[in-house]
């Protein structure tokens, strides 16, 4: 059965170098928004565009990994996907699909996050207060939810 694999977390949880690791182990398609923005549109986090025009990228690659599925190819969208109502959504259309969803969540505590994102090369430029802000918003992923 096909799989999309969801990478789920916070900035600087992990989730791209997860997600490559996925990648190479399965040779399932990785779609990362973040590497496609920033060559498209460069650091615009302060820029009143940029949640557009993320969501149009998470858009054009949710509908390029569920034509990859129904080629029969894996596929990893590495979004965060922060509310269960998110992944909950994206299950029930991928499930449509007759393909199944293995989540890998990647939390770490504020703190390490912060610290992470300070050191990274790459990557959208972060603040301590945005984060603080997402952290709020994200539902970490439940052993149920996760089917553990």
């Amino acid at each position: 059965m096909r799989i999309l694999h969801v990478m789920v977390g916070l900035p600087g949880s992990g989730k791209t170098t997860c997600a490559k690791a996925i990648a190479l182990q399965t040779g399932a398609l990785r779609l990362t928004p973040d590497d496609w923005h920033l060559r498209l549109f460069g650091q615009d986090m302060h820029l009143p565009d940029h949640d557009a025009r993320h969501e149009a990228i998470e858009g054009l690659m949710r509908e390029l990994a569920f034509d990859l599925l129904l080629r029969g190819l894996d596929v990893i969208v590495d979004f965060g996907l922060w509310t269960r109502t998110e992944r909950e959504a994206l299950r029930a259309e991928v499930t449509a699909l007759g393909a199944s969803m293995v989540l890998h969540p990647c939390d770490a505590p504020l703190e390490e996050l912060f610290g992470r994102i300070q050191t990274r090369t790459g990557g959208f430029a972060v603040t301590l207060q945005m984060l603080q802000e997402w952290h709020v918003i994200y539902e970490p992923v439940t052993a149920e939810e996760a089917g553990v």
